[in-house]
């Protein structure tokens, strides 16, 4: 493979008006400012109160109070003509996924996508990509190996593209070729990604340690594990130690 060693990383977490200022503040003053460029993807103006230039006021002040942080970017991914609705997550990542190639496919070669709950290694993060190519199309995650013919990956662990495995699925997508069947988005992904012709990568180390987490580190660590994730889980799952990398 060609190693990223240049490699430019697009954050994108999924929020909502109900949550842009409470779980998306903390992202962004403990991880979320340190990716390449981070955006916010919520229209947050179909169900706000005040009106949405009022609140962009708000959540910029918000957003650039942290100074530490020196990369130029936008806090919103506006979704225009999208309405909120937690049971259209399937069309919300999809359209999230085409806004985010269309404006910047041409400044990133690595996308993740996560929800505005999720916490994230940065370091990690970028070891991780730079010891990969992002000309190959894969997807990375926590994978699961069931309802989709081959398998899909968690969306609540993260789901990081490559630019060629998020070309291959703007283009499915443009294309009408990826209707939303479900209501959540990580399936929605599952099957757009599986028509595209993109792969699930492996992100397990070495010592099959995984580096995507469905659910809290505590539960991993200490085995508190719902029965679903032994038959769902495309990797042996460990605890402890063994758990996690």
């Amino acid at each position: 493979d060609r190693l990223d060693t240049n490699a430019s990383v697009l954050c994108i977490l999924l929020s909502s008006a109900k949550s842009i200022d409470s779980r998306a503040s903390v992202a962004w003053n403990t991880w979320a400012h340190r990716c390449n460029r981070t955006l916010f993807a919520c229209n947050c103006q179909s169900t706000l109160n005040t009106t949405y230039d009022e609140h962009m006021q708000t959540i910029d002040k918000l957003f650039n109070s942290n100074s530490n942080s020196t990369n130029q970017r936008l806090p919103i991914l506006k979704l225009d003509g999208f309405q909120e609705d937690y049971n259209r997550m399937g069309e919300k990542c999809l359209r999230t996924l085409r806004t985010a190639y269309e404006l910047y496919a041409s400044e990133h070669n690595w996308f993740l996508l996560a929800d505005d709950d999720t916490f994230v290694f940065v370091d990690n993060l970028f070891r991780f990509v730079r010891a990969r190519d992002s000309g190959r199309p894969l997807t990375y995650g926590y994978n699961f190996r069931t309802i989709i013919d081959q398998g899909y990956h968690s969306g609540g662990a993260g789901i990081l593209f490559t630019l060629e495995s998020l070309r291959r699925i703007y283009h499915k997508i443009v294309g009408g070729q990826c209707e939303v069947q479900d209501t959540y988005g990580d399936l929605a992904i599952g099957r757009c990604a599986e028509a595209a012709d993109v792969q699930m990568g492996q992100s397990v180390d070495a010592k099959g340690r995984e580096r995507f987490h469905c659910l809290a580190p505590g539960d991993h660590y200490f085995g508190n594990l719902p029965d679903w994730i032994f038959p769902y889980s495309s990797n042996p799952v460990k605890v402890a130690d063994n758990c996690c990398r």
